[in-house]
């Protein structure tokens, strides 16, 4: 018996390694495929100079103003340092932060019972539609990420009694905020009264405070090294905020098709998985997280993902909800031996995988979400002939129907610019 069971834990241990290294590929690949498919000049380009500014001792707050965190620019200026400037580095550092999170919620949902191949599956169907609509760095996405890890560690530190998890919380908390201030600030704020309650346990609390004083070296340590005022962050990263958060609060549709009929699959999973939480008569046995507190996490993650998305009057980007909400209902779906038996098994899956074909071809392939879904694509300019740092980039932008004549005209002007440089030196 003992030599069964050692022998069915050894297979299980191969068979993650398997779909691990599956998802590791696929999530990264797929991103890294669509980061080459045209580009937004003002949203693509805003992480790759800031990266790039770091690397020339050219710091946001200190050099130039910002309205979003330093997190994305430090990290990538690492990505240049590794893989040199150019625009695969840039799309690297996106690949492999789809990567991440896509492990991440493949190890969460096995952690919380759900079969380890469906895992998989949902982490697969996850990733296309995380990073892949944008393809680069971007903001949002970080603190998205970021989030959505704080959630996940809450949940699994809760349900297995393992506290030291909660040493990280603020550190993702620094990471996500410096990214960009929400949906993570959001997020933290709703949930305090959760964190607050479970203070109670002395262990969850010693580690938050040496989370906390981590963060805050690290805080210090930038602050230092790049000799950043702190009145500079404030005005910049807070109070100019804050004015435009007030001026989308004021100007943002809360008609009924955009707060509900735009994100109706994501309600719809949500009840899914909220109806199967409810209907659970056994759920005390098989979690040690109480009913009311998951439940609590899951409306405030969702919710807070929908507001964000309201007020930064974007392309939509919170899709990925879904297949969390989804995923997680296959921990109280029974398999039935009997194919005909199991109605819901298939109607969940088939209804997965057609809503991640819709939200694929509606945002991947047209990259919708940089604003490109009517720009000339048929020309495939590679943008690398005029810029070596942006080899096998399709040059293709919103601003005209011919890319071609549009490259070569930044050509141009970027020949005339470094010529005047030379001269005035």
């Amino acid at each position: 018996m003992k030599k069964n069971n050692s022998l069915i834990k050894k297979k299980n241990i191969y068979l993650n390694l398997v779909l691990l290294i599956i998802l590791s590929y696929f999530s990264f690949y797929i991103n890294y495929h669509y980061g080459f498919k045209g580009v937004n000049p003002l949203d693509n380009f805003t992480n790759y100079n800031s990266g790039f500014n770091f690397l020339n001792d050219k710091y946001p707050f200190k050099n130039f103003w910002t309205a979003t965190g330093p997190f994305l620019g430090l990290t990538q200026s690492f990505f240049f340092k590794i893989f040199g400037i150019n625009w695969s580095s840039y799309v690297v550092h996106a690949s492999l932060f789809n990567s991440i999170i896509a492990i991440s919620l493949f190890l969460f949902l096995v952690s919380f019972g759900v079969n380890n191949i469906l895992s998989s599956i949902f982490a697969i169907l996850f990733s296309i539609i995380f990073y892949p609509p944008v393809g680069t760095p971007f903001v949002d996405h970080h603190s998205m990420m970021f989030t959505y890890l704080s959630f996940f560690l809450i949940v699994y530190s809760l349900n297995n009694s393992k506290n030291y998890f909660f040493l990280f919380i603020p550190i993702f908390f620094l990471f996500g905020f410096f990214s960009k201030q929400t949906p993570i600030a959001y997020f933290f704020l709703i949930i305090s009264p959760i964190i607050i309650y479970n203070l109670k346990t002395i262990r969850i609390f010693y580690f938050l405070i040496l989370g906390s004083l981590i963060s805050l070296t690290l805080f210090i340590v930038y602050i230092n090294f790049t000799q950043t005022n702190l009145m500079d962050i404030y005005y910049q990263y807070f109070l100019g905020a804050s004015e435009v958060g007030n001026y989308r609060i004021k100007n943002t549709s809360f008609s009924y098709y955009d707060v509900f009929f735009r994100y109706r699959f994501i309600y719809l999973s949500l009840i899914l998985i909220l109806y199967f939480l409810i209907k659970d008569k056994n759920y005390s046995r098989n979690f040690n997280i109480s009913k009311f507190e998951f439940i609590y996490l899951l409306l405030s993650l969702n919710f807070v993902m929908i507001f964000h998305q309201l007020l930064t009057m974007n392309q939509a980007f919170i899709y990925s909800l879904i297949f969390l909400n989804i995923g997680l209902c296959f921990k109280f779906v029974n398999y039935d031996k009997k194919f005909l038996n199991n109605k819901k098994f298939f109607i969940l899956i088939i209804f997965s995988f057609l809503l991640s074909l819709k939200y694929h071809y509606k945002y991947n392939e047209p990259r919708r979400f940089n604003d490109l879904a009517y720009s000339n694509k048929t020309q495939n300019i590679n943008a690398g002939k005029y810029f070596s740092s942006l080899n096998n980039l399709d040059w293709f932008t919103q601003h005209g129907d011919d890319p071609k004549s549009e490259i070569e005209n930044l050509k141009f002007t970027y020949t005339i610019l470094k010529e005047e440089k030379k001269n005035i030196l």
